[in-house]
């Protein structure tokens, strides 16, 4: 359908595109359409939403993070479009349309979608002014290079086959079947001569003497795992032995320690002491500094009410007659007093609780020794009566058991040296037999070389079928170029074209527009942008401003948008991307798409007070 389509609006509805995750519905009216709402709320998502139905923009950048399934539907023309998006694994995301909506184009991403990611302006950014990935997908030309690209994979496939035919066809089938039965002959003898080098007989006498070594080498094993569990034995005795001595000295001195070893008196003791301390706070000191706060609070309360004027100066507060008691003077010395008296009180407090702290860390250490001497004479009696005579029972077992093990070892190499000095006989009286066998492998080589007759004769058999297969891929290269070169042509053709075209468009754009500061943009024979500002100086993307590079950015995509996609995409976008741009320019920008883009849309922020996304017909 063309952009001079008679609908009047076109509505969007996202659901988890972006950042927007709850079913969200937008209204683009005919003419300008201002998408305001504060940062971080939805506005590029939609816009994202909207390159996804209508242009061509990877899914898994569309898809909100972390949910399975999203969709944007289209309603325009009276008719919906659906484009479903779901996540297939971890990292994939996949889309599905029902049908293709009549203004989608696969350029709509690169021309008309103005996002700081737009690779036109993601170009001029980066100071990047090679520009032929952008004229390929203007024409579309970049199918016929993966063509080119596919075909000329396949021609070297096909030179090493006529390679290997020119090269290698006689000599590799003979030298196969000749290796070939080279190698069943040899197998032959080698199994021949095996059965010559080992009788049964002999076979039998090695297998036993094997047998042997293996009963060998597992006693030997045996005993060594005995003589490290001996020397693990006598060194956990040793350890045993180090303990007790230990633990018997650590007794003596707690009992050198505790004389007589009376606790109960000890802890009595201790106890009376606390007892005394504690009763002697609760009834001295802590009474007398409750009476010194006490009085102290009083006389600052007077204090403050003289100083109020609630009081009269000399006056008792509670008869009104005159007291020298209720003097300023003597008040603040009684103060100065009690402040003297609760800090010796305290001090006398302080005392006690340390000492009654002190005695009570006494105590609990003649606890603890209490405890510490029974758990010691505990481990004493269970060394002494039960863990070093169970040692040194195992410990006479496993050097028992070791001078079994020597034996069995002796005994079994006696048995390994009679049984090889048969063995040895045995071999002697082969050697006559395998002397006979020998002269037959010569018998063997002489058949070997009829076989390789009769291979040269199927060489000569095969030599007819190399020639046609070499006439085919002669043919194939011959084809397979003239192909490559055709698409060539044709990738050439379309992007100069597309250069020509997109190169006009950008004249008359420059020219209705009429920006200062620029003479001439266009693209060079050789796929690059060339600037020049007024009076004929070449610049590059790099030395131009940010408000520069944006202008010619847009003047790019406008042109192409004019070029291309203006009689079948009826939109342009401007996302924040302007957020920095000139407003004079960006006025006359806006200007100048209104008058030729049926849905202008302008996304733009506002305070974070209001929260909601709004669009409206003015900026």
């Amino acid at each position: 359908m063309s952009a001079k389509s008679q609908t009047e609006s076109l509505k969007l509805r996202v659901e988890n595109i972006g950042g927007i995750r709850t079913p969200l519905e937008v209204e683009f009216r005919k003419g300008l359409s201002v998408i305001k709402a504060p940062n971080a709320t939805g506005k590029t998502s939609i816009i994202k939403g909207l390159e996804a139905i209508v242009g061509n923009v990877p899914p898994e950048d569309v898809l909100t993070d972390g949910e399975k399934e999203g969709k944007v539907i289209l309603s325009y023309d009276g008719q919906e479009y659906t484009i479903k998006l779901y996540r297939v694994g971890i990292e994939s995301v996949k889309s599905e349309r029902d049908t293709t909506p009549p203004i989608y184009d696969p350029r709509t991403s690169l021309i008309a979608i103005a996002l700081p990611e737009n690779k036109i302006l993601r170009k001029l950014n980066e100071g990047d002014i090679v520009f032929s990935d952008v004229l390929e997908e203007l024409s579309n030309a970049e199918k016929y290079l993966t063509i080119v690209e596919a075909v000329r994979e396949l021609i070297p496939e096909h030179k090493n086959r006529l390679r290997l035919l020119e090269l290698d066809a006689k000599e590799s089938e003979r030298i196969k079947a000749q290796i070939e039965v080279l190698k069943e002959r040899i197998q032959t003898i080698e199994r021949e001569l095996q059965e010559l080098v080992e009788s049964p007989e002999q076979k039998e006498l090695s297998d036993r003497i094997a047998q042997l070594k293996n009963e060998l080498q597992k006693k030997k094993s045996e005993k060594k795992e005995l003589e490290k569990d001996l020397e693990e034995k006598k060194s956990l005795l040793r350890e045993k032995e180090a303990e007790l001595k230990k633990v018997r000295g650590e007794i003596t001195d707690l009992e050198q320690k505790y004389p007589g070893l009376d606790f109960d008196s000890k802890d009595s003791w201790y106890k009376s002491q606390i007892e005394a301390l504690e009763e002697k706070r609760s009834k001295e000191t802590e009474p007398l500094l409750k009476k010194l706060y006490n009085e102290r609070e009083a006389i600052i309360e007077q204090i403050k009410k003289l100083e109020r004027g609630e009081l009269e100066r000399g006056k008792c507060p509670f008869c009104a007659e005159t007291c020298p008691k209720y003097s300023d003077n003597l008040m603040q010395i009684r103060l100065n007093e009690l402040e003297e008296e609760i800090q010796d009180a305290k001090a006398k407090d302080d005392e006690i609780t340390k000492k009654i702290r002190e005695l009570k860390a006494e105590r609990d250490d003649v606890k603890r020794d209490r405890e510490r001497l029974r758990g010691l004479k505990n481990r004493e009696r269970r060394l002494v009566e039960e863990e070093i005579p169970e040692l040194k029972r195992e410990i006479s077992k496993v050097e028992k058991e070791i001078e079994n093990k020597e034996r069995e070892v002796e005994k079994k190499q006696d048995e390994i040296s009679e049984l090889e000095k048969k063995l040895e006989i045995e071999k002697v009286e082969m050697q006559k037999e395998r002397e006979r066998k020998e002269r037959t492998l010569d018998q063997l080589r002489d058949e070997l070389s009829d076989l390789e007759g009769q291979s040269k004769d199927l060489d000569k058999k095969y030599e007819k079928g190399v020639e046609k297969t070499k006439r085919y891929e002669l043919v194939v290269i011959e084809e397979l170029t003239k192909l490559a070169e055709y698409f060539e042509e044709r990738y050439t053709t379309e992007k100069t074209g597309a250069k020509k075209v997109f190169n006009e468009s950008i004249r008359r754009v420059f020219e209705r527009l009429g920006f200062g500061g620029f003479s001439k943009i266009e693209i060079n024979k050789e796929d690059a942008l060339e600037i020049y500002r007024e009076g004929g100086t070449k610049t590059t993307p790099r030395k131009l401003s940010t408000s520069e590079r944006i202008t010619v950015g847009l003047i790019l995509m406008i042109s192409a948008y004019e070029a291309y996609l203006k009689d079948r995409v009826p939109i342009f976008v401007l996302d924040e991307v302007t957020l920095s741009y000139d407003p004079t320019r960006f006025k006359e920008i806006v200007n100048y798409l209104a008058e030729r883009v049926p849905y202008l849309i302008i996304t733009t922020v506002v305070p974070a007070e209001e929260r909601e996304i709004r669009v409206e017909d003015t900026l």
